[in-house]
């Protein structure tokens, strides 16, 4: 299915300016805290994970698996955004407009010539929920500096949804990638927070997991609501 010719308004490389834990947990808190909450704000959903991006890009070949991928789908909700304003203010909004307007394709349905909002927010909605759980993981037992990252990321990934909708090769890649992660001391240092203490790190994710985890239930609600948890 076609995509919309528009010029990309993210990349690997422009998301690989100097990353912020401090303005990645800010972004998902004013997420949260606002007023259409319930609905999903898209703009604020799509700034919270273009900063999330540029966390993946920090950790290198580790998140490889995902991290081109997750770009391409912001990058594709930013153009239909883009084109629709009204349409795609809110989570909510978006699958009433393309559900309204047979925007979507469902299984066993012909293509649709662009591919839905709808389709493409569910895949960030299960990596969300994998990079939530991740987070909680790194910040237990932070005593621990020398426990794998590596084992908390494949851990995180299977207790996720996203190996339901991975065939076993894409599985078994995961598994071979996140071989590279450090040790959560190491990990830590490459985050390159050079004004924060490990622990100030730890905080700001464990804070950031909270908001990451409200966002991800709300959307998960206006999904079942509207039966399209199964989209293709």
């Amino acid at each position: 299915m076609a995509e919309p010719q528009v010029k990309k308004l993210a990349d690997t490389k422009s998301c690989s300016k100097k990353f912020s834990v401090a303005n990645m947990s800010m972004l998902f808190k004013n997420c949260a805290e606002r007023s259409d909450v319930d609905n999903v704000n898209m703009e604020c959903y799509l700034d919270s994970w273009f900063e999330l991006i540029r966390f993946l890009n920090s950790m290198g070949k580790g998140f490889s698996f995902i991290g081109s991928d997750v770009v391409e789908k912001c990058n594709h909700l930013k153009a239909l955004q883009n084109m629709t304003q009204e349409g795609y203010e809110t989570v909510e909004s978006m699958v009433l407009h393309e559900k309204e307007n047979d925007l979507i394709q469902y299984k066993g349905k012909s293509t649709k010539p662009i591919l839905s909002g709808s389709r493409t927010l569910l895949r960030l909605h299960r990596a969300l929920i994998f990079l939530k759980i991740f987070f909680d993981k790194i910040c237990e037992n932070t005593s621990d500096e020398s426990a794998k990252v590596s084992q908390m990321c494949y851990d995180a990934y299977h207790a996720s949804p996203m190996p339901k909708y991975h065939p076993w090769l894409v599985r078994k890649a995961v598994g071979m990638a996140v071989l590279v992660l450090p040790t959560r001391k190491t990990f830590a240092n490459q985050l390159c927070q050079t004004d924060l203490t490990h622990e100030q790190i730890y905080e700001y994710l464990r804070e950031c997991a909270k908001h990451m985890n409200l966002l991800y239930e709300n959307t998960e609600k206006i999904y079942q609501r509207y039966e399209l948890m199964d989209l293709p």
